[in-house]
């Protein structure tokens, strides 16, 4: 396959600060959970292999002794004349101008070939070009996010043997370097959301590379001897695929990508109702509302309007904690006759315990993109647990809360559309005004967010098509609104939350998988 070996052996010395050793624990943690043989290193360890490390800005480190150095252009070469061998032709400075299907082959259309070409299987492998790629083939784009890593070669320390060291990598991912061809490589290990472009080192990253290196080593960098940059390709969502495989993976992203738009069409008719019930507005107009407001923040991506809108969410759950307290203490009838009430009102599914796990699993269907981003933001799998656990008890007791304060009052408001506003308008105009200018919050907060993740899926944000497929989105989304609020909670949340059964069980599964691999791993 090759003449020289592709893999060589170089450790990975993972090393932190003062301030960064609950990171190191908690990595350290992940990974021996895990199986993996990481060994726990004191800072003199850590000088022992690197002796060029700032012992003032070092305070422990991981050392992962399984770690190699690949040579990739002898993989690339063993990988093309293997294909040569075999027949393969190798077409230089050649653009795919356009694929099709014709319902037996691919017909692509080359620049250089005044013929098309046929073949039965077409593989993408344009790396960070692969969604223009697929749309010249008339496929969709999966929304490949390229992003740009900067990297540099710089001199040694005179007289110092550096060629065994291992790749010296931040435990916070600021910055790494390591041997390399006789030289030092560094990075700032950079991950820029760039479109897909012949990219070239940036001057600020490197700037940024050789502060952070110098900052925690004692190497004094005083010009590189190369830059450059490549680009690597992100899926989004890309947990989802590893939960649910490459084929459900497919399907469940595109309903969870038009369920976004589902919830985004609920939000316009539930600014129409409140709009209807607090201040006598049509609900027409007010879902208009709501969708011109929508989209225009959509296009603006004024993120602190939506950061300050987001922060209002506490004055809600006090504002649920003193209704349900109300509604409790100003109940006119006995719990049996509020039970028989209650069973004579529309219901989302046949019964109770169906409906309260439908509208959990929905909620994990909303949540699931947030929450994979989340969880993989958490500093460790502990912290990540807790937040999930803390987060589901606080869901569920807002849920219980709620429930009660309708309950207790079920005769008067059960029917409204917004139960817990009329509840609230009772109590006091200025409490119903307060609370319908928050709940109109938490609305444009939910369909700012859900339309623009829409969006965003099918095309490229900030751009002239995002914005005209987000304005018809809007206009065919006000179409579904005219339904109604409570014919759409009672349709869309139900159809997703079995969706979202779905999807729980697979991480399930992807759980109990992952438990047997770091068990065989551990073995």
């Amino acid at each position: 396959f090759s003449d020289q070996p592709i893999l060589l052996p170089r450790g990975v010395l993972y090393v932190g600060t003062a301030e960064q050793q609950g990171l190191l624990d908690s990595q350290y943690q992940d990974w021996h959970e895990q199986g993996l043989d990481v060994s726990r290193l004191s800072a003199e360890e850590a000088l022992a292999m690197v002796p060029c490390l700032d012992p003032a800005q070092l305070a422990g480190a991981l050392y992962d002794g399984q770690g190699q150095d690949m040579d990739v252009h002898a993989l690339h070469q063993g990988f093309l004349k293997g294909a040569q061998a075999k027949g393969v032709k190798l077409r230089l400075d050649t653009e795919v101008l356009s694929a099709k299907w014709d319902g037996e082959c691919w017909e692509v259309q080359l620049n250089s070939e005044p013929t098309t070409l046929r073949t039965r299987v077409l593989v993408n492998a344009a790396g960070a070009w692969a969604d223009t790629l697929a749309e010249r083939c008339g496929v969709q784009a999966l929304g490949i996010q390229p992003k740009r890593r900067s990297a540099f070669l710089f001199s040694p320390p005179e007289g110092v043997d550096h060629r065994e060291w291992p790749a010296v990598i931040d435990i916070g991912e600021e910055f790494y370097f390591k041997p390399d061809a006789g030289m030092l490589l560094g990075s700032p290990a950079n991950a820029d959301d760039v479109d897909a472009h012949d990219v070239v080192a940036e001057e600020l990253d490197v700037a940024t590379g050789i502060y952070r290196i110098e900052e925690r080593t004692q190497l004094r960098i005083r010009r590189p001897s190369h830059t450059w940059a490549g680009l690597r390709s992100f899926a989004p969502d890309e947990g989802l695929y590893l939960i649910c495989g490459p084929r459900l993976g497919v399907v469940v992203d595109i309903m969870i990508t038009f369920f976004m738009y589902a919830i985004a069409v609920v939000m316009f008719a539930g600014g129409g109702s409140l709009m209807e019930q607090q201040w006598g507005v049509p609900a027409q107009y007010g879902s208009i509302a709501v969708m011109l407001i929508t989209v225009l923040i959509v296009f603006l991506r004024v993120d602190r309007v939506m950061a300050f809108i987001g922060s209002v969410t506490p004055f809600l759950v006090l504002m649920m904690i003193f209704l349900c307290i109300y509604s409790w203490n100003t109940r006119d009838l006995p719990l049996e006759e509020l039970d028989v009430i209650a069973h004579t009102k529309p219901q989302g599914a046949g019964h109770w315990l169906v409906g309260s796990l439908l509208y959990v699993s929905y909620n994990m269907v909303v949540g699931a993109p947030f929450l994979m981003i989340a969880g993989a933001q958490a500093t460790s799998r502990r912290n990540a647990l807790l937040g999930g656990l803390v987060g589901g008890l606080l869901l569920g007791f807002l849920i219980v809360l709620i429930s009660a304060g309708v309950f207790g009052r079920i005769d008067t408001i059960g029917s409204a559309a917004l139960p817990m506003l009329m509840l609230a308008t009772e109590q006091s105009k200025l409490l119903g005004t307060i609370m319908s200018v928050v709940i109109f919050a938490m609305i444009l907060t939910t369909s700012v967010g859900v339309l623009y993740s829409f969006s965003a899926r099918i095309f490229t944000p900030n751009t002239r098509k995002f914005n005209i497929g987000t304005t018809i989105a809007g206009v065919l989304g006000l179409v579904g609104a005219k339904i109604g609020f409570i014919n759409l909670v009672g349709t869309v949340y139900p159809f997703f939350g079995y969706l979202g059964f779905v999807l729980m069980a697979w991480i399930l599964i992807a759980w109990f998988r992952l438990r047997r691999l770091q068990s065989r791993n551990a073995t």
